[in-house]
């Protein structure tokens, strides 16, 4: 090792490098951060956590709303609505009254 190494140690182990590498490193980052794809990526990777967060959020909440607030999702409501429209669709195909439509033999 001399003056133009460097040395890292990560987890115990160490990674010798000279500098002239470490510098054309920094060299190659910075040009590729200039990029306007890798300089707004924090930005919109926050961005875009964010927008799931809200919309999971709403979803939630709209659910819980609907479950509160609808009566089919009631259990004790949701039988009693069931059987009422079965009372209803029963009632509607029934004759219960008999309409006669009687022509006087005209045609127009």
């Amino acid at each position: 090792m001399c003056i133009r190494d460097s040395t890292r140690f990560v987890n115990r182990e160490a990674e010798f490098f000279s500098l002239l590498d470490w510098k054309g490193e920094v060299e190659s980052y910075e040009r590729v951060e200039q990029i306007p794809f890798f300089r707004n990526f924090r930005i919109r990777k926050n961005f875009v956590l964010w927008d799931k967060l809200v919309k999971r959020t709403k979803m939630i909440e709209r659910g819980l709303y609907l479950n509160k607030e609808l009566l089919l999702a009631d259990n004790q409501l949701n039988n009693a609505i069931i059987d009422a429209r079965k009372i209803l669709n029963s009632l509607e195909s029934a004759d219960l009254l008999q309409v006669i439509c009687e022509t006087n033999g005209l045609v127009e």
